[in-house]
Protein backbone atom coordinates (compact mmCIF):
# COMPACT_ATOMS: atom_id res chain seq x y z
CA UNK A 1 0.00 0.00 0.00
CA UNK A 2 2.86 2.39 0.85
CA UNK A 3 4.46 1.75 -2.54
CA UNK A 4 1.15 2.50 -4.26
CA UNK A 5 0.76 5.77 -2.31
CA UNK A 6 4.30 6.84 -3.28
CA UNK A 7 3.56 6.00 -6.92
CA UNK A 8 0.27 7.96 -6.83
CA UNK A 9 1.94 11.00 -5.26
CA UNK A 10 4.77 10.83 -7.80
CA UNK A 11 2.28 10.58 -10.66
CA UNK A 12 0.30 13.57 -9.38
CA UNK A 13 3.51 15.63 -9.08
CA UNK A 14 4.56 14.66 -12.62
CA UNK A 15 1.16 15.54 -14.05
CA UNK A 16 1.11 18.83 -12.14
CA UNK A 17 4.45 19.75 -13.73
CA UNK A 18 3.11 18.70 -17.14
CA UNK A 19 0.04 20.82 -16.46
CA UNK A 20 2.19 23.91 -15.99
CA UNK A 21 3.73 23.34 -19.41
CA UNK A 22 0.38 22.98 -21.20
CA UNK A 23 -1.74 25.74 -19.67
CA UNK A 24 -1.10 28.54 -22.14
CA UNK A 25 -3.83 27.43 -24.57
CA UNK A 26 -6.62 27.76 -22.02
CA UNK A 27 -5.13 30.04 -19.38
CA UNK A 28 -8.10 32.44 -19.21
CA UNK A 29 -10.88 29.84 -19.21
CA UNK A 30 -12.69 28.92 -15.99
CA UNK A 31 -13.62 25.42 -14.88
CA UNK A 32 -15.85 24.25 -12.04
CA UNK A 33 -15.02 20.97 -10.32
CA UNK A 34 -17.46 19.24 -7.95
CA UNK A 35 -16.42 16.26 -5.88
CA UNK A 36 -19.03 13.70 -4.87
CA UNK A 37 -18.36 10.76 -2.59
CA UNK A 38 -20.63 7.97 -1.45
CA UNK A 39 -20.16 5.74 1.59
CA UNK A 40 -21.62 2.35 0.76
CA UNK A 41 -21.48 -1.22 2.08
CA UNK A 42 -18.58 -3.22 0.67
CA UNK A 43 -20.93 -5.83 -0.86
CA UNK A 44 -22.98 -3.13 -2.60
CA UNK A 45 -19.81 -1.53 -3.97
CA UNK A 46 -18.62 -4.91 -5.24
CA UNK A 47 -21.97 -5.54 -6.91
CA UNK A 48 -21.79 -2.15 -8.59
CA UNK A 49 -18.17 -2.46 -9.75
CA UNK A 50 -17.83 -6.17 -10.52
CA UNK A 51 -21.20 -7.76 -11.16
CA UNK A 52 -22.42 -5.13 -13.63
CA UNK A 53 -19.47 -4.10 -15.83
CA UNK A 54 -21.85 -2.89 -18.54
CA UNK A 55 -23.12 -0.25 -16.09
CA UNK A 56 -19.74 1.29 -15.23
CA UNK A 57 -20.66 4.59 -16.83
CA UNK A 58 -19.89 7.17 -14.09
CA UNK A 59 -23.20 9.04 -14.53
CA UNK A 60 -25.11 5.74 -14.22
CA UNK A 61 -23.09 4.79 -11.14
CA UNK A 62 -23.90 8.16 -9.51
CA UNK A 63 -27.61 7.67 -10.30
CA UNK A 64 -27.54 4.20 -8.74
CA UNK A 65 -25.72 5.42 -5.61
CA UNK A 66 -28.06 8.41 -5.28
CA UNK A 67 -31.07 6.08 -5.46
CA UNK A 68 -29.43 3.87 -2.83
CA UNK A 69 -28.97 6.89 -0.55
CA UNK A 70 -32.70 7.61 -0.77
CA UNK A 71 -33.21 4.13 0.70
CA UNK A 72 -30.43 4.70 3.29
CA UNK A 73 -28.28 2.03 1.59
CA UNK A 74 -25.55 4.62 0.96
CA UNK A 75 -24.56 7.98 2.40
CA UNK A 76 -23.71 10.99 0.26
CA UNK A 77 -20.60 12.77 1.53
CA UNK A 78 -20.59 16.50 0.86
CA UNK A 79 -17.16 17.72 -0.26
CA UNK A 80 -18.09 20.88 -2.19
CA UNK A 81 -17.23 22.59 -5.48
CA UNK A 82 -14.50 24.92 -6.67
CA UNK A 83 -14.07 27.17 -9.69
CA UNK A 84 -10.79 28.43 -11.01
CA UNK A 85 -8.75 29.27 -14.08
CA UNK A 86 -7.32 26.61 -16.34
CA UNK A 87 -4.03 25.38 -14.93
CA UNK A 88 -4.69 26.88 -11.50
CA UNK A 89 -5.19 24.96 -8.30
CA UNK A 90 -8.32 25.48 -6.21
CA UNK A 91 -9.21 24.20 -2.75
CA UNK A 92 -12.69 23.33 -1.58
CA UNK A 93 -14.31 21.82 1.45
CA UNK A 94 -17.65 20.69 2.72
CA UNK A 95 -19.01 19.24 5.94
CA UNK A 96 -17.69 15.74 5.11
CA UNK A 97 -14.22 16.44 3.69
CA UNK A 98 -12.00 18.57 1.51
CA UNK A 99 -10.23 18.48 -1.82
CA UNK A 100 -7.86 20.27 -4.18
CA UNK A 101 -8.31 20.29 -7.93
CA UNK A 102 -6.38 21.52 -10.94
CA UNK A 103 -7.78 21.39 -14.47
CA UNK A 104 -6.00 22.22 -17.71
CA UNK A 105 -8.33 23.11 -20.57
CA UNK A 106 -7.78 23.10 -24.30
CA UNK A 107 -8.59 26.23 -26.32
CA UNK A 108 -12.09 24.92 -27.12
CA UNK A 109 -12.91 24.36 -23.43
CA UNK A 110 -12.65 20.57 -23.37
CA UNK A 111 -10.85 19.24 -20.29
CA UNK A 112 -7.51 17.72 -21.13
CA UNK A 113 -6.34 16.89 -17.66
CA UNK A 114 -7.81 16.94 -14.17
CA UNK A 115 -5.79 16.36 -11.00
CA UNK A 116 -7.74 15.88 -7.78
CA UNK A 117 -6.65 15.13 -4.22
CA UNK A 118 -9.50 14.40 -1.79
CA UNK A 119 -10.01 13.58 1.88
CA UNK A 120 -13.24 12.09 3.24
CA UNK A 121 -13.96 9.90 6.27
CA UNK A 122 -10.23 9.97 7.14
CA UNK A 123 -9.41 8.46 3.73
CA UNK A 124 -7.23 10.20 1.16
CA UNK A 125 -7.33 9.66 -2.59
CA UNK A 126 -5.29 11.33 -5.32
CA UNK A 127 -6.09 10.82 -8.98
CA UNK A 128 -5.06 12.24 -12.32
CA UNK A 129 -7.75 11.90 -14.96
CA UNK A 130 -7.78 12.56 -18.67
CA UNK A 131 -11.30 13.57 -19.60
CA UNK A 132 -12.44 13.96 -23.22
CA UNK A 133 -15.11 16.47 -22.21
CA UNK A 134 -17.09 17.82 -19.34
CA UNK A 135 -19.15 15.50 -17.17
CA UNK A 136 -18.64 12.76 -14.55
CA UNK A 137 -15.59 10.58 -13.96
CA UNK A 138 -15.06 7.80 -11.42
CA UNK A 139 -11.93 8.55 -9.37
CA UNK A 140 -11.74 5.38 -7.33
CA UNK A 141 -12.94 3.54 -4.24
CA UNK A 142 -11.25 3.14 -0.88
CA UNK A 143 -12.07 0.45 1.67
CA UNK A 144 -12.66 1.62 5.25
CA UNK A 145 -11.33 -1.61 6.72
CA UNK A 146 -13.21 -3.05 9.69
CA UNK A 147 -16.33 -0.93 9.12
CA UNK A 148 -17.33 -3.02 6.10
CA UNK A 149 -17.85 0.13 4.04
CA UNK A 150 -16.27 1.63 0.96
CA UNK A 151 -16.06 5.28 -0.07
CA UNK A 152 -16.51 5.81 -3.81
CA UNK A 153 -15.25 9.11 -5.25
CA UNK A 154 -16.61 10.84 -8.37
CA UNK A 155 -15.65 14.14 -9.94
CA UNK A 156 -17.83 16.32 -12.14
CA UNK A 157 -16.46 19.15 -14.23
CA UNK A 158 -18.35 21.92 -15.94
Amino acid sequence: MLAWNKFAIGMVCFLAAFSLLTTSAGAQQQVTVTLQAYEVARDDAAALLIAQPEKLDPATMVQTLSAMSAKQASKILKLGSVSGPSGGRSKGSGPDGSFEASATLSADGQILELIVSATAVDLKLAAALMMPGKGFAFMGALDQGDSGKVVMFFVRSS
